[in-house]
């Protein structure tokens, strides 16, 4: 009997019983609570994705180039998979912050499922509803499932390319091979190579298991590629070759392109940042972001081979660890080892690489990082625990691994800075079921999978903590995060992460602005995309970001700028006080910065502003970075007694 043909015969089916169903179901249902409980009051948004999608909204054209802005000026710093879908749900459905949060909640949901479907078939039931449960409760994935950013469909996505990937590494069939390509491809346009972190484990399959030849396996991973390349580059090919003038301009590049976005900001700069990217209009004044460029890093965690094992990283999506260890042992345990692998070594193999590959890039990754980028670590690091959990059958092991996951989960809990009462029962709990649950097996009370049923039970106290503290924090604006406490709220306004300045949120800036716009085509210029997402957002009303999202980006010359004045097409610009870093290379910010002091008439804070302050602002003040926006008319001054 051909190999393929055997290894077909003897696949697992997942079990059609009810009980197993049921299980899903609860599983999803516990999902989709987690995800939606409070998600008005406690979700995460980011303004600048919520302006795109707004924008996007409006038209075809906006819609197709992923534009920032209502007029086209400015395209976002991601491809537009992800704002599509999320564009065309508020087109439906109508545009408010639960909108741009529910397609991502639903995505998170679609992608728990099929996990379960993905490790079900092959370790049976048990295995894939711990598998599903155990993504449910991450709280990384809970975070990240609550907001608007595109890694929830980054996640789905790379989940869509793994199942036809594994069914075509059992069977050696290229047309699932190119399947799971052309799903990766889509993953490129979510989130561009970003999703290509899992490319080496795709390839490991295919290699150590179709069976099929080398050389055709050789063949059918170069035929892979290319499809591969093909539908990951056809969205920014259509770009490309779009003129500039006729699509909006590629946010975080110096020239306009969406290849140098994809390698330059969306992959160097996660490595290493450079300097003129760290710009804006000026110089701070004090302290920061004068000298070479320095990794930006959370919470002070630099990196390195040992950063994921940090406890503010790890309490993000780390808690089962020690059993994502386990099923790797224990799931390429066995008879010899021969190529190419059986289907369940494939699949176990299939998650390690996962997991090294992810954990190897975000561990090195220097740059710009944020927490929320390991989302995609956690569906492989789920299933890996749910096979480990599956494959522990004596006493002893399971005692082990129960204590081992006990003393990591207590390690990440009463690592994180301050050492609160909360933090330290949430760290005994794990703990004292581990004693409790090793008690009782080692005195020969219980059974064998009963205890240890209570203790992965005692096991998922820590992270879902963490899942509740994260649903009871208040409604934040930035980068999506999971917390123990709820957090104090972060202001729509304010830029991803909480960076930069927030514009008023009272109606006075935008009546003014209507009342003295006259017929100038953009309402407002701003020197940052961030502190135009907010009044885009919640109006729709065309705000021109001069210098991108980070202030340096070249987008306008001074003659620009000039000429948009002349026609009357801008009338007013917000400045911040210093602006949020340097100036890049050649001072085209600087340029444009002074050329605004030196033809524009600052606006008296009193006629546009309701918080201005009723005492002078101090030096001290001034220098902490407390110092209002300004605002600038650049129409030319009327004649006297006209």
């Amino acid at each position: 009997m051909p190999v393929a043909a055997a290894r077909e015969g003897t696949e697992r089916r997942i079990p059609a019983a009810w009980p197993a169903r049921a299980g899903l179901a609860c599983v999803l249902v516990l999902a989709l609570v987690l995800r939606l409980a409070r998600i008005e009051h406690s979700g995460f948004l980011t303004p600048y994705y919520a302006a795109a999608v707004r924008s996007m909204s409006e038209n075809w054209h906006n819609f197709l180039f992923a534009s920032f802005d209502p007029e086209g000026f400015l395209a976002v710093d991601k491809p537009p998979v992800a704002f599509w879908i999320q564009a065309a749900w508020v087109k439906l459905f109508g545009f408010d912050g639960l909108g741009l949060r529910l397609p991502q909640v639903f995505e998170g949901v679609a992608a728990i499922g099929l996990l379960y479907h993905l490790v079900a078939r092959r370790f049976g039931a048990g295995a894939g509803l711990l598998a599903a449960l155990f993504l449910a409760v991450t709280p990384l994935s809970i975070a990240v499932d609550r907001s608007n950013n595109t890694d929830g469909c980054l996640v789905l996505t790379m989940l869509l390319a793994a199942w036809p990937l594994l069914l075509a590494a059992e069977r050696g069939r290229l047309g699932w091979l190119l399947l799971a390509a052309v799903a990766l491809g889509i993953g490129f346009n979510v989130k561009m190579l970003a999703a290509m972190v899992v490319a080496p484990a795709f390839i490991a399959v295919y290699w150590l298991g179709a069976p099929v030849s080398r050389r055709r396996r050789l063949a059918h991973l170069v035929a892979a590629g290319l499809v591969l390349g093909a539908v990951s580059l056809s969205w920014p090919l259509l770009d490309e070759l779009t003129p500039p003038d006729e699509r909006p301009y590629v946010d975080s590049t110096r020239e306009n392109s969406v290849l140098e976005l994809a390698i330059g900001h969306n992959a160097m700069d996660r490595f290493i940042r450079p300097a003129w990217r760290r710009g804006g209009f000026r110089e701070p004044q004090s302290g920061t972001g004068t000298g070479a460029a320095a990794p930006r890093v959370f919470g002070g965690v630099p990196a390195g081979p040992l950063r994921l094992a940090d406890p503010r990283l790890a309490s993000q999506l780390a808690w089962l660890f020690p059993l994502a260890l386990a099923g790797l042992a224990l799931g390429l345990r066995g008879p010899r080892m021969t190529l190419p692998l059986d289907a369940s070594r494939q699949s176990v193999a299939f998650w390690s690489v996962w997991v090294l590959s992810c954990a190897a890039v975000y561990s090195s990754a220097g740059g710009i990082f944020q927490p929320y980028y390991l989302a995609p670590l956690a569906p492989a690091l789920a299933a890996l625990a749910a096979i480990g959990v599956t494959r522990l059958r004596t006493p002893a092991s399971i005692i082990a691994a129960l204590l081992v996951t006990a003393a990591w989960q207590a390690m990440i809990v009463w690592g994180i800075a301050p050492l609160t009462n909360l933090k330290l029962w949430i760290g005994a709990i794990p703990v004292v079921g581990a004693l409790i649950v090793c008690g009782l097996l080692m005195l020969g009370h219980g059974r064998t999978r009963a205890a240890l049923a209570l203790g992965v039970i005692a096991l998922l106290a820590a992270p879902g903590a963490w899942a509740i503290g994260t649903i009871l924090s208040p409604s934040a604006g930035g980068a999506p995060i999971a917390h123990l406490a709820p957090a104090p709220a972060l202001r729509f306004a304010g830029g991803a992460g909480g960076r930069g300045w927030a514009v008023p949120e009272n109606s006075r800036l935008l009546a003014f602005l209507a009342e003295h716009r006259g017929g100038a085509r953009w309402l407002l210029a701003t020197a940052t995309a961030r502190e135009a997402a907010p009044i885009i957002a919640r109006t729709g009303a065309p705000v021109m970001a001069i210098g991108g999202f980070i202030g340096s980006i070249p987008i306008l010359t001074t003659a620009d700028l000039a000429r948009l004045v002349a026609a009357g097409e801008l009338r007013y610009v917000m400045l911040g006080p210093d602006g949020p870093g340097t100036a890049r290379p050649g001072g085209a910010s600087i340029a444009l910065h002074d050329w605004i002091l030196a033809n524009g008439r600052a606006v008296a804070p009193e006629a546009w502003r309701a918080d201005v302050p009723q005492r002078p602002v101090t030096h001290g003040e001034a220098q902490g970075g407390r110092r209002a926006p300004r605002l600038y008319d650049l129409a030319p001054p009327h004649p006297a007694g006209s």
